[in-house]
């Protein structure tokens, strides 16, 4: 199961209880560019510095609460070297890196937005 929006790991503690054998993959983003994002969206500057810094908090909360596995990966430095990212995110659910990278380059390319899988709705307090 995968979740792009931050807010989400609000989500996480209400279905933990379905999940088997959790392990967790915690994408930071600077928070300027988060607050970039929020502050094109209409918000003032020091509003979206704050909005921004609100996301990280939840992250850090989340892990602090959580007992299973976490990877924690730099967005930035992901999509900056798709193949170190992919080889380390391997490594932490212990899977490998396919022989082929191009399909790999081609998935991690930015602005290439992959939809998930539908896994049903999310709770009203969760959205």
């Amino acid at each position: 199961m995968g979740m792009e929006t931050s807010h989400r790991v609000r989500y996480l503690p209400k279905v933990k209880r379905e999940l088997i054998n959790p392990c967790y993959i915690i994408v930071w983003r600077d928070p300027f560019a988060i607050s970039t994002r929020v502050a094109r969206a209409g918000e003032k500057i020091p509003d979206a510095i704050e909005i921004a810094l609100r996301i990280q908090e939840q992250n850090l909360k989340f892990m602090r609460q959580t007992v299973a596995p976490f990877l924690m990966v730099s967005y930035e430095k992901a999509i900056g070297d798709p193949v170190t990212f992919a080889r380390e995110v391997a490594e932490f659910v212990g899977g490998h890196m396919p022989a082929d990278l191009d399909e790999l380059m081609e998935f991690t390319r930015p602005g290439s937005y992959k939809k998930a899988k539908e896994i049903g709705p999310l709770p009203d307090d969760a959205q």
